[in-house]
């Protein structure tokens, strides 16, 4: 399957936030077809990353976009 890094917009949300974001797209990825790698904060340019196997850039992009706090722009990597 197809890896795409997920590129969040912090903004105004904490580290807290997004781990419990992380929880919930654990939770919902079976229903999308994905699988949730790793997630990574960096506060000093303001994003977050997400690595995340998904069959297309589409899907990658509709689980993200459940969590409304995250503006969300997946950029595929690399397919194995």
């Amino acid at each position: 399957m197809p890896l795409y890094m997920d590129i969040h917009e912090l903004g105004d949300v904490t580290a807290e936030d997004v781990a419990k974001a992380h929880v919930a797209d654990l939770e919902a990825q079976e229903k999308y077809g994905v699988n949730y790698l790793k997630y990574w904060v960096n506060e000093n340019c303001g994003k977050v990353f997400c690595l995340v196997e998904a069959p297309d850039r589409e899907t990658a992009a509709r689980v993200a976009d459940r969590q409304p706090d995250f503006r969300s722009v997946p950029r595929h990597t690399h397919k194995r």
